[in-house]
């Protein structure tokens, strides 16, 4: 049990998208079970009757701190600590949740990757593996030329460093490409 318990806890811990499905699974239930208790509450203690639509707009406008008026002033001390509850709550859930969650899944998907392809095919061109002081002479010779020049690097850092040296003078893939053996042609 607890080894199925672990597979569950990484699954989730490196999945963006189920954490973010988490996340706004219980804001939706937080905001069901504030709607339910202002609509219950809110009768009694202030005297006067509540639709669940004006229910859900209330706990909707506190949660997400826009500012209402409709339902005021509170006249019960208990009213005002259920509004201020549910102002925490959707404060919490949106300032602090939400960049704990995000911020991941956004860093990992806009960080830039260089590409593990070319974008076109090519032919005739001179592909250069790896990146050291030796190929950045032979590189910088080849630019001279009017042809095509491929840089394939494994080390994602040093590739994204390369083509960022070389912008449209050469194209540079991050990865391992294996070497073809004689007679057989390599196209990237």
């Amino acid at each position: 049990m607890a080894r199925r318990r672990g597979r569950i806890w990484r699954v989730i811990r490196n999945s963006p998208g189920i954490q973010i499905s988490i996340y706004f699974f219980a804001f939706a239930v937080l905001t069901g079970v504030n709607t339910y208790v202002f609509h219950s509450y809110y009768p009694l203690l202030e005297n006067k009757s509540l639709s669940w639509t004006e229910s859900l707009l209330f706990v909707v406008e506190s949660m997400t701190t826009v500012g209402y008026g409709d339902l005021l002033p509170f006249s019960h001390d208990i009213t005002r600590l259920l509004a201020i509850q549910i102002m925490l709550s959707g404060v919490i859930m949106i300032f602090v949740v939400i960049p704990l969650l995000l911020a991941p899944f956004l860093t990992t998907l806009l960080a830039p990757a260089p590409p593990r392809r070319t974008p076109h095919h090519l032919s005739g061109h001179t592909v250069v593996m790896g990146y050291n002081e030796l190929t950045s002479s032979v590189i910088d010779s080849l630019t001279i030329s009017d042809h095509d020049i491929v840089i394939i690097e494994q080390d994602k850092a040093k590739a994204l460093e390369i083509a960022t040296h070389y912008r449209k003078r050469a194209y540079v893939i991050w990865g391992i490409t294996p070497i073809p053996s004689r007679g057989q042609q390599h196209i990237l």
